[in-house]
């Protein structure tokens, strides 16, 4: 039997002393610096061997500017790629957000590239691998649990999106046996913020 790996993000909110120019609230993000294949190998879709886990965050939504295109999801307000242990993302306060989580799968020597809408990304290596939507982010303290699994080596956003070839920049999807990746998310808001999220992966019994 394959290793069943779930993880676990909690956030604390700490509150700032000064309200950020134009509304908007900071989110710093702690991340894994990496994780061994054991652990990214789950019972129903495994996550590719050998690789490194490029994470991004895209949030939308009334009042954030969004851009859009044939080449990439609706883009508002992002931080990413990144597989670094620490990231920060500044959001403008409001209700009826959209947060999005993908995965850019790369190889080990491989730099993480920006989420945007560079051609020079191969869209068959993105992933969107959770989401939520409808999140208040106006109230001093909101709770969000977001349930992410990584949804199978030919569910890449090019494919979901239906993107066109001229979209495809050079590269190979990423191949394995399938995995599913479960994380636990603790989102807090209040109109300055630090939003720090830790993630911890425990391998299930063999």
């Amino acid at each position: 039997m394959r290793s069943l790996c779930f993880v676990f993000i909690s956030a604390v909110v700490l509150m700032g002393c000064q309200r950020p120019e134009g509304d908007v609230s900071k989110l710093t993000i702690e991340l894994p610096a990496g994780l061994n294949d054991s652990q990214k190998v789950g019972a129903f879709a495994a996550w590719p061997t050998g690789k490194k886990f490029c994470y991004g965050v895209n949030v939308t939504g009334d009042g954030i500017e969004t851009e859009t295109d044939a080449c990439s999801p609706a883009l508002g307000t992002r931080i990413g790629f990144t597989d670094q242990s620490s990231v920060s993302l500044e959001v403008r306060k409001g209700t009826g957000r959209q947060v999005d989580v993908y995965v850019y799968v790369a190889a080990v020597s491989e730099a993480c590239p920006v989420l945007g809408k560079s051609p020079d990304i191969d869209r068959r290596k993105i992933y969107l691998v959770g989401s939520k939507s409808r999140v208040d982010m106006s109230k001093d303290e909101t709770k969000l649990d977001l349930f992410v699994t990584y949804p199978g080596d030919n569910a890449h956003i090019a494919a979901q999106l239906s993107m066109p070839a001229v979209c495809l920049a050079g590269g190979s999807t990423p191949m394995g046996s399938g995995a599913r990746l479960s994380l636990g998310v603790g989102h807090f808001k209040d109109s300055n913020y630090e939003m720090n999220v830790r993630v911890n992966a425990v391998k299930a019994l063999q």
